[in-house]
């Protein structure tokens, strides 16, 4: 009885940890390697994608067959164009590891959230997640523009100290007229009002699909 319960408290609330990590965890907090950065959001990312591939390896193992998400097929051709356009470029290797990496976190990672959790998401949790999220970004950014200080300290929003040549990345803040640029959990503050505004509509399209 104690373990049906575990599994369904960690079904239904591992979806829930899963966003809240990516969103809401300052990103820049791991270990900066040299074809990249893998910080906790991106290593929740990546280790739900990774979960996600073996399932569908081990289905085809067993069925002999791969079943894919309606949808599959033209986002497949949308990531293959990406690609290759990365390939062509006048520098293959930096721009095709630049697009795979944003391939994975725009496409593949998607698939694989809907894929594993599809089956124990009803909408109404995972909307009141995103409500959650949203309005907790909001309130960062809210906090940072009335103090005038920034939520999270440089060192835990970025991993470019040390490195030469970016050590004014940690140590800078950002004004524009004479007001701070709100930054919260993100490096970059274009990051924290992009998701501000696009989790405006976010919420209000959840708040009204849940209405009877």
């Amino acid at each position: 009885m104690l373990l049906n319960f575990s599994r369904s408290f960690l079904s239904l609330s591992l979806p829930i940890v899963i966003l809240m990590g990516i969103f809401l965890v300052p990103h820049g907090v791991g270990y900066r390697f040299s074809i990249g950065h893998v910080d906790i959001p991106r290593l929740i990312v990546l280790a739900l994608i990774a979960y996600w591939f073996v399932g569908v390896l081990r289905g085809f193992f067993k069925s002999k067959m791969i079943i894919l998400e309606p949808g599959t097929k033209p986002i497949g051709m949308l990531v293959m164009l990406i690609l290759m356009s990365a390939i062509s470029s006048s520098n293959p290797v930096a721009s095709t590891i630049l697009a795979g990496q944003l391939c994975l976190l725009w496409f593949v990672f998607a698939l694989a959230y809907v894929s594993v959790f599809d089956h124990v998401e009803d909408g109404r949790s995972l909307n009141a997640t995103l409500i959650m999220i949203f309005v907790i970004l909001f309130l960062f950014a809210l906090f940072e523009v009335v103090s005038q200080k920034y939520l999270v300290p440089h060192n835990y929003r970025t991993s470019f100290w040390g490195i030469a040549g970016y050590e004014w990345i940690s140590s800078r803040v950002l004004y524009r007229s004479d007001t701070i640029l709100a930054q919260g959990p993100f490096l970059w503050n274009h990051a924290l009002s992009g998701l501000c505004a696009a989790g405006s509509g976010v919420v209000i399209y959840a708040m009204e699909k849940g209405k009877n």
